[in-house]
């Protein structure tokens, strides 16, 4: 026969399953009823199946989920934990395991029977030595680790007691609830440690993970009773080993004077590790220490604890996986802010965070256009502040939007002016044609505007575009970085926005010599501009 407990339930009935098929659900004449808006009134069904027992969702509204995954038809196995709307269900399957337990020796001490040195299964791998600078030496013998084939308990169990076995499952599944919370990891692993501290014979945890550097970090670290001790020599050096051996172990020794000297207590340590590992790395460790008893762990604590680390690694790893989605987002918005959607996804696909950005410069021919507003003080002085603003921000959206169509980069907005780049960070070949093309839309965007507005608010616009070699990249400080570009080619656009007349479009020597058979153009002779000592040539668009 099998068994369902609701352990959700704080008194964690039980109900015999019995039968070929065994419903679930809300109404009432199911096996087993489960009053809740959350379960459908026909949920699932438990179906025999041979020995055993599979569970199918009825197409319910909330569907049906099996250790956490969600399911429409599947195999039971003992111990598995079912979620049916707001219940969590423990399946037993009694058959397969026994309610009792035959005791064949008495304990002369909990834990762990040291092994002699010519029993069978033993890996003999040698000692773990540690020193802090302020404690002890200590030196542990490793007794066994989790591929250990035998293991000689002090007490002989042809299987876990039935009570110990389901307060097992509980605190997986409790493990397993804390860590579907929205609190801080760390808090998370007090929790967690505080839950072990109840079933294992440990003193003192110790949680590590490693950090974006791949440096060994202590995250929490706890004790059963009064606070831990500060002294974390051992457990490190066992956890380092683990992780290089990529195994989780258990290990035992005496506490040293570094003379060597046994110390004056004269007792034991004993010591388990387990990894936070998922399939293609090790996030870290959970470490266990009993500061008093050398016998304090045995091969189950260390199956369970590793089967609770496997439970924090999931957490951990879906953590740093939604961290590293929401910096995505973040970069993402940010990019967006001053880049096009295609410009976005090739920076973000060839760089990886602020690191990669900053500091990487590059010099590569641009064209750079600056567009500002005529005559802005008078049209400000003639607007109430809300209006001014409202028009501001809407002719900045407009040109955005025009720079965007055309592979632009809004680079920065200077007052009243929009500085744009084409051909950094990425060139298309034609980005003179692009900057131009940009600049006649921006006039026709400009029009739109007006034509919506009175006459207090319309505006003109004028354009300067240069091309050149610049030096493009980001720089700023680890605060704030910004994409931009430098050099005189960036002075020559803005100095030609400056002299342009309303409506106008003035381009550089450079632009002229790259576009000259796609645009129509006045030759506008040359001028001595602005913290210029020689004559630049120019021209005028005619659009």
């Amino acid at each position: 026969m099998a068994r369902l407990t609701i352990i959700s339930d704080p008194e964690k009935p039980s109900f015999a399953v019995e039968g070929d098929v065994y419903s679930v659900g809300r109404s009432k004449d199911n096996n087993l009823v489960l009053n809740s808006s959350q379960v459908s009134r026909r949920h699932a069904e438990l179906r025999k199946n041979g020995e055993g027992f599979r569970i199918v969702d009825l197409k319910s509204m909330n569907g049906v989920y099996v250790n956490n995954l969600k399911v429409e038809d599947e195999s039971l196995a003992h111990g598995d934990v079912i979620a049916i709307g707001d219940y969590r269900l423990l399946f037993e399957d009694m058959r397969t395991h026994k309610t009792g337990v035959e005791v064949m020796a008495e304990p002369s001490s909990a834990g762990i029977q040291r092994p002699d040195q010519e029993s069978a299964g033993i890996a003999d791998i040698g000692k773990i030595t540690a020193a802090s600078p302020d404690g002890p030496r200590f030196e542990a013998e490793v007794l066994f680790t989790l591929e250990t084939p035998q293991f000689a308990p002090t007490v002989k169990i042809e299987d876990l007691a039935h009570l110990s076995h389901r307060r097992k499952l509980l605190l997986l599944y409790q493990v397993s609830s804390i860590f579907n919370s929205a609190k801080p990891l760390d808090e998370l692993f007090q929790q967690t440690l505080d839950l072990i501290f109840q079933e294992v014979k440990a003193t003192e945890g110790t949680v590590f993970l490693f950090n974006q550097e791949g440096a060994l970090d202590t995250r929490v670290r706890a004790a059963a009773k009064g606070e831990p001790g500060s002294d974390l020599a051992l457990a490190r050096a066992v956890t380092e080993r683990a992780i290089k051996e990529s195994s989780s172990i258990a290990c035992a020794g005496e506490c040293l004077h570094p003379s060597g000297g046994q110390d004056s207590g004269g007792q034991g340590r004993s010591v388990i590790c387990t990894l936070l590992q998922t399939q293609d790395k090790v996030l870290g460790a959970i470490c266990l220490e009993n500061l008093a008893d050398a016998r304090a762990f045995g091969e189950d604590d260390l199956d369970l604890l590793t089967a609770i680390s496997n439970q924090v690694a999931i957490a951990v790893d879906r953590d740093l996986m939604q961290e590293s989605l929401r910096q995505g987002v973040l970069q993402r918005a940010n990019l967006e802010r001053f880049h096009s959607p295609d410009v976005v996804s090739h920076i973000i696909q060839h760089s990886k965070g602020d690191k990669a950005f900053r500091g990487f410069l590059q010099e590569r021919e641009v064209s750079i256009l600056f567009a500002d507003i005529a005559d802005f003080t008078s049209l400000i002085e003639r607007l109430e502040p809300q209006e001014a603003a409202d028009l501001i921000n809407e002719y900045f959206d407009a040109m955005t939007e025009v720079v965007f169509k055309y592979k632009g980069t809004v680079d920065k907005f200077i007052g009243d002016a929009v500085m744009g780049i084409f051909g950094a960070p990425i060139s298309y070949g034609n980005d003179a044609e692009l900057a131009l093309f940009s600049a006649i839309e921006m006039m026709q965007a400009m029009e739109r505007i007006n034509a919506g507005n009175d006459g207090r608010k319309k505006f003109n616009i004028r354009i300067g575009i240069n091309t050149g070699v610049v030096l493009s990249g980001y720089m700023g400080s680890k605060q704030r970085i910004e994409y931009t570009v430098l050099g005189d080619p960036v002075n020559v656009a803005a100095r030609l926005q400056h002299i342009a007349e309303p409506k106008a479009i003035l381009v550089g020597a450079d632009t002229y010599a790259h576009v000259k058979g796609i645009f129509k153009f006045n030759d506008r002779g040359t001028t001595v501009l602005r913290g210029k000592r020689k004559e630049t040539r120019f021209y005028e668009i005619i659009y």
